[in-house]
């Protein structure tokens, strides 16, 4: 098993396991370890920003790399971060995309991480 990872995620992996607050945060964290270590893909469509009412999109690229973003009347806007721990920190509202004060894993959480699907990876569709 090629190691991807880079301390901060092996950290919030760590972090989160057996503190996990739903059992779909688990498989969330979990799939995105294993994808880590395992899986690479060009992207993976984690949300699509028509399947939540705030409009945004999350995606996975190449093993650990994650960008969120938004398409609405506005041209896509989007954060690339490197990590998961650094896209789960990002504060949703001070980069422009929704008008809550709120953390993306805080909106994960929120929701019961509604809307995440594990079969549309762009290498295996």
């Amino acid at each position: 098993m090629e190691d991807h990872l880079f301390d901060i995620d092996k950290q919030l992996y760590e972090k989160m396991r057996n503190n996990y607050v739903s059992e779909a945060e688990r498989k969330f964290f979990e799939r995105q370890e294993w994808k880590a270590y395992n899986e690479y893909t060009d992207w993976e469509l984690l949300i699509e920003t028509n399947e939540n009412e705030d409009g945004l999109y999350l995606l996975r690229e190449i093993y650990t790399e994650y960008e969120i973003g938004i398409s609405d009347e506005r041209p896509i806007e989007s954060i690339h971060t490197m990590t998961l721990a650094e896209i789960l920190a990002v504060n949703l509202k001070s980069v422009g995309f929704i008008d809550r004060d709120i953390t993306l894993l805080d909106w994960l959480r929120e929701r019961d991480y509604k809307g995440i699907r594990y079969d549309r990876d762009k290498n295996n569709l």
